[in-house]
């Protein structure tokens, strides 16, 4: 049997998925409906186009280009140009301009029906033509001219009506696909879209339960408590796909019914007013998420059951003797009712710490700065055992701990001697770090180094508090360009990792580091930001340049 006779019998059974009930109604409405306008478009992106050029350099990229599934659909767009005597990127486009896909009972996934429309009429039956020269019942398709006839290929169900090839499970979804058409696209169609009726594919999940609150495991209630109780009220979600300005964005939106056990501070504080995420100079990746857990806290008894409640509780109090050898008056808990609602990780380039040991490699270095309801509260409660922890880092002699004044603000660092004899009995690796901590600018910052904390001090200063404009509850940065210089500054360790643990020569591996470099800095930027209210979650993906980046890119 051929490849080609193997692929379709194969894809008639990815697409009704086993058997099911035959004579479903078809007036029911789809649980699922997904629209693909050109598809093509990807492959045309100038995004994508650059990606691939540089993908095209790698060796290990060619060499899973050489694998059996790749060969195989090799195989298919070769079917493809000898069809239509064009390239196959060309034959794609104009053999899918439009598809669609509906499902109609998520029990039943041969309900399923997709629909695709070519160019033209002869397009489709160009392609059909050379595939039924290959596989012999794919002829029957053609042997029958006028009105469409429905014949089955395994366990699929297959007509072609003009452009259109109709395929199903259920022989009545086929012929209601006929009857019934495509809506005419809009001509700012996106290039995806899809539509997930969320309480029909739910109520197959079988598992609502652990979507409710309260709920037994604390530490999930605090970390995707509302998500899960937003999945558990939503009624619909669309996503779509398109190109935005020479990048590819990705947009998703879950509309929900009013939180019945809402878990309050969860998403942003209640005016959904905060400050911009921190983007200090140099940064590789920002995240930003706004909580308020002192209001889950004091909502605690509405949010988990009474059995991790009483447990909790015992611990908190528990924790308070056990720390109270440090010094500590308060329990965790009140500490914790300190925090603020604004926490942000920071990762930058090189921020180099202030060691006189010589290093082959430069790491990227991070921060955490978590905001506070009051920072003088918080400083004096904390002061005891940040004081101990001091006192034993520098009675291990490993470390002296110094502190520096920068802009008003005292830094503490922790830093490893790298006399002669501390050299020569530890690892290198250490001397890429010296920890450092303050409590300035209304926040808690926490850094690998003194630099990367002096950096976000910086920013904190700079930015100035909510200008009233509404911002993301959660938005995540990360700047290719960036990271495709640590990546470098990097080298030599990572091409030594590959030639230990993939085997490769100096000269491929140092080849995968620059076509990894060339792909970073084709993309540029990822950015991800979440929007919330009372009836929906909206987030958006975006790849590609910024339009700072963009201009400034020759």
């Amino acid at each position: 049997m051929s490849y080609v006779s193997r692929c379709s019998r194969t894809v008639g059974l990815l697409l009704t998925l086993a058997a099911a009930n035959l004579g479903h109604a078809v007036a029911d409405e789809p649980w699922l409906v997904v629209d693909v306008e050109r598809p093509a478009r990807l492959l045309e992106h100038e995004l994508v186009a650059e990606v691939r050029a540089a993908l095209d350099e790698s060796p290990d990229y060619r060499d899973r280009l050489r694998s059996p599934e790749v060969e195989r659909l090799r195989e298919l767009s070769e079917v493809l140009e000898q069809a239509l005597g064009i390239d196959w990127e060309v034959g794609l486009d104009r053999l899918v301009r439009r598809a669609r896909l509906q499902a109609f009972d998520p029990g039943k996934p041969r309900s399923a029906v997709l629909v695709v429309e070519s160019e033209s009429a002869g397009t489709l039956r160009a392609v059909l033509s050379a595939v039924a020269a290959k596989v012999p019942p794919v002829a029957v398709l053609l042997e029958e001219a006028g009105q469409p006839v429905v014949h089955q290929l395994g366990q699929a169900f297959v007509a072609v009506d003009g452009p259109r090839l109709v395929v199903s499970g259920e022989e009545d979804r086929v012929r209601a696909a006929l009857q019934n058409g495509l809506v005419e696209s809009a001509a700012d169609s996106p290039l995806l879209s899809a539509r997930l009726d969320v309480e029909r594919f739910r109520d197959q999940l079988n598992d609502d339960a652990n979507l409710r609150l309260p709920g037994r495991d604390p530490g999930s209630v605090a970390t995707v408590g509302e998500w899960l109780n937003r999945i558990r009220l939503g009624r619909d979600l669309k996503l779509t796909l398109d190109t935005d300005d020479g990048r590819l964005a990705v947009s998703a939106e879950l509309t929900s019914d009013p939180a019945e056990h809402p878990v309050p501070g969860f998403f942003a504080p209640d005016d959904a007013r905060s400050p911009r995420p921190l983007r200090p100079p140099g940064t590789i990746l920002s995240f930003g998420w706004y909580r308020d857990f002192t209001r889950m806290w004091d909502a605690r008894g509405d949010l988990v059951v009474k059995s991790a409640l009483d447990q909790m509780e015992k611990r908190d109090e528990e924790l308070q003797g056990e720390l109270g050898v440090l010094g500590l008056t308060r329990r965790p808990s009140e500490i914790f009712g300190m925090l603020g609602t604004e926490y942000h990780v920071v990762v930058t380039r090189d921020e180099s710490p202030r060691y006189d040991v010589p290093r082959e490699i430069r790491l990227p270095h991070a921060a955490v700065a978590v905001s506070l309801r009051d920072e003088a509260a918080f400083e004096e409660a904390i002061g005891p055992v940040l004081r101990f922890f001091g006192v034993i880092l520098s009675g291990q002699q490993k470390m002296l701990v110094v502190r520096a004044e920068h802009g008003g603000a005292t830094i503490t660092t922790a830093r490893f001697r790298d006399d002669a004899k501390s050299r020569s009995t530890g690892n290198a690796l250490r001397y890429h770090f010296a920890p450092s901590w303050t409590v300035a600018r209304g926040h808690l910052v926490v850094g690998s180094t003194d630099r990367v904390v002096t950096r976000v001090l910086d920013e904190l200063a700079g930015r100035g508090s909510a200008d009233g404009s509404p911002r993301p509850t959660e938005s995540l940065h990360v700047d290719l360009v960036e990271a495709a210089t640590a990546l470098r500054d990097a080298a030599p360790y990572v091409v030594t990792q590959r030639q230990f643990e993939d085997g490769l020569s100096p000269e491929r591996a140092e080849t995968e580091l620059r076509v990894a470099e060339t792909v970073l800095r084709a993309v540029q930027s990822v950015q991800v930001s979440t929007d919330v209210d009372e009836s929906a979650v909206r987030v958006r993906l975006t790849v590609g340049p910024e339009p700072s980046q963009r201009e400034e890119t020759p």
